[in-house]
């Protein structure tokens, strides 16, 4: 059961991650 709740938590911060990602891309490409 923790590590099941382990890798939830890593999944979701992984997606995080790609948002994050994904909005600076965005802000590079308003910029440019």
């Amino acid at each position: 059961n923790e590590y099941e709740n382990l890798s939830q938590q890593s999944n979701r911060s992984e997606e995080e991650r790609l948002k994050l990602d994904e909005e600076i891309q965005e802000r590079q490409r308003k910029q440019a």
